[in-house]
């Protein structure tokens, strides 16, 4: 049974010692800086979105600008047609 145990680790006497705030902080450091270049590109990706979205307003209202002006021609040869007759 001791053969058994002493493969079994124990965890007060075998575990790592808890880090240093110094070593903690380096930790969490990396960890940011590691997000920095992800961070940044989804920045620029959402730049480009806001710069679609833009375009895809100002394609819609110049649409239905052009809509109405071909409306307005129409109706004014409507009004055209009708007082010939």
């Amino acid at each position: 049974m001791d053969d058994i145990l002493a493969l079994v680790p124990n965890t007060e006497t075998d575990a790592p010692p808890p880090p240093t705030e110094a070593e903690g902080e380096e930790g969490l450091t990396g960890l940011f800086d590691s997000c920095i270049p992800m961070l940044k590109s989804r920045e620029s990706n959402l730049a480009v979105a806001r710069l679609l979205v833009d375009g895809a307003k100002e394609s819609r209202a110049l649409s239905l600008r052009l809509r109405d002006l071909e409306f307005s021609e129409s109706e004014e040869e409507g009004e055209g047609e009708e007082e010939q007759s």
